[in-house]
């Protein structure tokens, strides 16, 4: 997970939109893997 991240974000119509991101991207906040837990869920 250290070159990039699979972030998968619901669109308005229901579907699943999935884009990966590199490491530099990503917020510095640790929280990511709990958003992308509530999404699965």
């Amino acid at each position: 997970m250290a070159r990039g991240a699979l972030v998968c974000m619901y669109t308005v119509d229901l579907k699943i939109e999935c884009q990966v991101i590199s490491a530099r991207e990503i917020p510095r906040h640790n929280n990511s893997d709990n958003d992308l837990t509530k999404l699965g869920s």
